[in-house]
């Protein structure tokens, strides 16, 4: 997303998704992942993710008047909401789907592993198999 008002689209977004504080900034670092697996899809695919962003940015304009990078922080809550439970299910499908790409960015990053407590097994699986 390359023009600036897209990129406060998308920080509004994920500071939402993730609960982040108001004035929290966005890692580079989880933006590149974010951008890294989208880019990584086929064509098509990113074609209906880009789709459903425009309608998570637009929609709520029909609604409260503005995009929702402009909305307050209940708004933001109140929309993500919606789209999570809609009645359309190409609605919540592609909201779960943005909200998997959106944790992927931020929780992915390597060094936020033992800031959340993360700790991979050296094994790997080798516990789930055992």
């Amino acid at each position: 997303m390359p023009t600036s008002a897209n990129a406060r689209f998308l920080t509004a977004l994920i500071s939402s998704i993730v609960g982040l504080e108001a004035g929290e900034g966005i890692p580079d670092a989880a933006l590149a992942i974010f951008h890294e697996a989208i880019g990584k899809r086929p064509p098509a695919l990113r074609r209906q993710v880009g789709v459903f962003l425009n309608l998570l940015r637009w929609l709520p304009a029909l609604r409260h008047g503005k995009p929702f990078e402009r909305l307050s922080e209940d708004q933001h809550v109140a929309v993500l909401t919606w789209f999570q439970s809609a009645p359309v299910a190409l609605f919540r499908k592609g909201f779960w789907g943005v909200k998997a790409l959106v944790y992927m960015g931020y929780y992915g990053r390597p060094e936020l592993g033992p800031e959340i407590g993360y700790r991979p097994s050296p094994g790997g699986n080798d516990l789930l198999r055992a």
